[in-house]
């Protein structure tokens, strides 16, 4: 997902941060890893899918990481960095 060329008014993380909010994303992001990461929180994961959808419910890509221990996303601040979707085993 490249989002920096098209976005004028929104910063890129803001349309990352409201692309995470959907149900669907979060239950494919939650799929993936269940199936490509032995070291996945499922736990963790059930508690963002009981949120997810709601108009209260932001996540971040670096929250996601950091509390399933996701390995499908990669989040890196800093020159050069941003927030990439890899998901290829």
């Amino acid at each position: 997902m490249i989002v920096r060329g098209r976005c004028q008014e929104n910063a890129p993380k803001d349309i990352v941060k409201n692309w995470m909010r959907s149900k669907a994303t979060i239950e494919f992001l939650g799929l993936w890893e269940k199936l490509h990461n032995p070291g996945f929180k499922g736990v963790e994961f059930d508690s963002f899918i009981h949120q997810a959808g709601s108009n209260a419910f932001v996540l971040s890509p670096s929250k996601w990481i950091e509390t399933t221990k996701a390995i499908g996303i990669v989040s890196k601040s800093g020159n050069n960095g941003g927030t990439f979707v890899q998901l290829v085993p």
